[in-house]
């Protein structure tokens, strides 16, 4: 209700004081009323006000797309900090069930450089997709229509970054969402008899157009970890534990140009997109007593603050 007055009747929570003692106009009262009604009856609160908030970005949003959530935009974030030291002046992102675009243009503000290239099949997602990526000319963003389920040979060329918020909800939970979901488009949820249709699609056609060293990152749900980890790693990449975002990166091939040349200078955090480690110049890891370890002492560093943590891809 509070959300209602303020976008329709616009009134700040902040300043309503002010107007206590005064009537709300007749033509202002009735939109509320109507508003509250829809409202009550379960339809989502985003799709009433038609935007909604994703990091910096407010998106257009209605029937025929699914809303931005908060927990995407981690899927972003982890996107973004890999961009940052892919060491490609512009590199390749596929968003792939791209919807309203929440998560590559939510990857464009992150990393200015980013070449996204988005790809959806619902021609009523597309309607919105088109609208916010025309209303953020500042993001590079290219829309595909295409169907991720058929259409992996559609995009040319290999990706640095591959990122995919799948349908993944059982089409026997379907029945028990919110209401509110329920008014959300089947397509966008519905991830086939066990939930995971797309991510096998992803595993096995999608992978094999990432570029040496890249990352493909999933949203999953919450039961689904093990699953969607088999499928990826069967598929040749691996895997960096995460909570409800699966990251996956491809090897780099072998005599393929090193994450790290000889005579560079890396800073600190800069060979890996999430470590807190130092690496001298030849590439080694520097551990706190100040000697060397060679890429193949390595097992395990940390890739993120947030328990995050997985195997390096190799440099020697």
């Amino acid at each position: 209700a509070s959300c209602l007055l303020e976008d329709i009747g616009g009134l700040p929570f902040a300043e309503r004081a002010r107007y206590w003692d005064e009537y709300v106009p007749e033509e202002i009262r009735f939109e509320v009323e109507e508003a509250t009604a829809q409202r009550m009856a379960g339809r989502p609160l985003q799709y009433i006000l038609k935007t909604w908030d994703f990091l910096a970005l407010t998106l257009r949003v209605g029937e025929g797309v699914l809303i931005p959530r908060p927990e995407t935009e981690l899927l972003c974030e982890v996107g973004a900090r890999y961009l940052k030291t892919c060491k490609q002046n512009y590199p390749q992102v596929w968003d792939l069930c791209a919807g309203s675009g929440c998560v590559g243009l939510g990857i464009c503000t992150l990393h200015k450089e980013a070449q996204v290239t988005a790809v959806e099949l619902s021609e009523a997602a597309c309607y919105y997709l088109r609208y916010n990526v025309a209303s953020h000319p500042e993001c590079n963003v290219n829309i595909v229509q295409a169907d991720v389920l058929k259409d992996s040979l559609a995009i040319e060329g290999v990706a640095d970054l591959i990122v995919c918020n799948p349908p993944y909800i059982k089409s026997s939970e379907m029945i028990s969402l919110q209401r509110e979901v329920k008014h959300e488009p089947r397509m966008a949820l519905d991830g086939s008899e066990d939930g995971l249709l797309f991510y096998r699609e992803l595993a096995a056609n999608w992978s094999k157009k990432l570029a040496d060293g890249g990352m493909l990152a999933v949203e999953i749900g919450e039961d689904q970890a093990e699953d969607v980890v088999k499928l990826f790693t069967d598929a040749g990449l691996k895997e960096i534990k995460a909570p409800l975002v699966g990251i996956f990166y491809r090897a780099s091939a072998p005599g393929a140009e090193p994450y790290v040349k000889p005579g560079q200078m890396v800073k600190k955090g800069d060979m890996n997109p999430f470590s807190s480690e130092i690496y001298d110049q030849k590439g080694r890891l520097v551990n706190t007593d100040g000697n060397c370890m060679t890429p193949e002492e390595i097992i395990n560093i940390n890739w993120l603050s947030d328990n995050i943590c997985g195997s390096i891809p190799d440099i020697s």
